[in-house]
């Protein structure tokens, strides 16, 4: 099995707040694209690698680990480039979700 196609989930719960991590987050990444709240914990991070989002952690957005996961296994995540210029984000996922059923 190449390396790039291992993918994990993982999922924590502590005082009300949960992580959903979802994706394979090599040791050397471009970047980490954060969308939302971080003081809050209402929040997702997108880890990058050349133009590919290559896994995603969130809190308190489990709907959204889940519609990652699923992108992500398709193929149909959107491009880090989307996400930097904001054409893509959170609602664009869910609504690409929505679309491939």
């Amino acid at each position: 099995m190449c390396l790039s196609l291992l993918f994990l989930f993982f999922w924590s719960e502590l005082f009300d707040r949960h992580l959903r991590f979802v994706g394979f987050a090599p040791e050397v990444l471009d970047r980490v694209i954060i969308e939302g709240d971080a003081a809050s914990l209402q929040f997702v991070s997108y880890y990058t690698q050349d133009d590919e989002v290559q896994a995603v952690a969130t809190i308190n957005k489990d709907p959204l680990a889940v519609a990652c996961a699923e992108l992500m296994r398709r193929g149909k995540m959107p491009k880090v480039s989307e996400l930097m210029v904001g054409v893509a984000n959170s609602d664009v996922i869910m609504q690409r979700l929505q679309e491939l059923k």
